[in-house]
């Protein structure tokens, strides 16, 4: 009887006390999805819309290992029971239930129309089921799934405008976190657009944000982007010295980046100095495969 008020109170304490939502980001490490599976596991409990909403996220675990279908095996067994859930467990499943279709760790070739109309019908739904709540964070969910779903870079812009916009308005924090990589994904959009003036101005910004967070790998990703799209301006010295800073910041911290190598390479090219870039091909060729 203890362990089972236990762990009621566990779950319990995961709700915001100004009805915001189930905490489930609490549970999550995106880096170790078997881990996140345990935890949902250990929390669930036979409170309907605790369950679905636990589920929904042991599904997303397996969505990031690349199991698409069984994530849906597990989201279909929760079907009977979304009509009568709360509209937090309603939104959830129809945005796993798109991601499982379409999401960044599908393989941009197996991607097919059929699965982009499916994933945006779920997401959709989802949407109009948050419309009105103070379920910012999962809103912003939504709006940037939506921005992967599209395949037209305007509607895509839109949805991360959206998101954009309310993580920035947002007093919620979970909300708020959003922030660095909305602007990533808009200055990814309007990188591909060649639109690289504004595809700066964002990701200066997202290096800023990074930036005033305890993330260091997030924060070297942002500044590459910004010396990447610096390169394509064709502002070669700024972009060497952004890039040689983080090759020496990486070196420091026993993790060299091909990537950056590979930019430096192009850059001393870029510049006549064949030597040097030679040196960084070297570099580059020295690290393990894959790394």
């Amino acid at each position: 009887m203890y362990l089972r008020t236990l762990t009621l109170f566990l779950v319990t304490s995961l709700w915001s006390a100004h009805g915001m939502g189930m905490d489930v980001d609490s549970l999550w490490d995106y880096s170790n999805p078997q881990l996140s599976e345990r935890r949902f596991l250990d929390t669930l409990n036979g409170l309907h819309d605790q369950e679905i909403i636990l589920k929904t996220q042991i599904a997303r675990s397996y969505g990031l290992r690349g199991d698409f279908a069984h994530a849906r095996s597990i989201l279909s067994e929760l079907e009977p029971g979304i009509a009568k859930a709360s509209p937090e467990a309603r939104a959830r499943y129809q945005i796993e239930l798109g991601r499982t279709m379409v999401s960044a760790a599908h393989p941009a070739d197996s991607l097919k129309a059929t699965d982009r109309a499916a994933a945006r019908a779920a997401v959709l739904k989802a949407a109009s089921i948050l419309e009105g709540t103070q379920l910012d964070s999962l809103r912003i969910d939504a709006w940037q799934m939506l921005a992967i779903v599209e395949t037209d870079p305007a509607k895509q812009l839109k949805w991360l405008y959206q998101a954009l916009s309310l993580a920035e308005s947002s007093t919620q924090a979970t909300a708020a976190e959003w922030q660095a990589a909305l602007l990533h994904s808009t200055g990814l959009v309007t990188h591909q657009q060649h639109r690289y003036d504004e595809a700066l101005y964002w990701f200066t910004r997202a290096e800023q944000v990074r930036r005033s967070k305890d993330n260091q790998e997030a924060t070297w990703i942002s500044s590459w982007m910004v010396g990447w799209t610096l390169r394509y301006l064709d502002r070669t010295d700024e972009a060497l010295q952004t890039q040689t800073r983080l090759e020496q910041e990486r070196q420091v911290a026993g993790k060299p980046s091909p990537f950056v190598y590979d930019e430096l390479v192009l850059l001393y090219k870029k510049k006549g100095n064949q030597e040097r870039a030679d040196f960084y091909t070297k570099q580059r060729s020295a690290l393990k495969v894959g790394s």
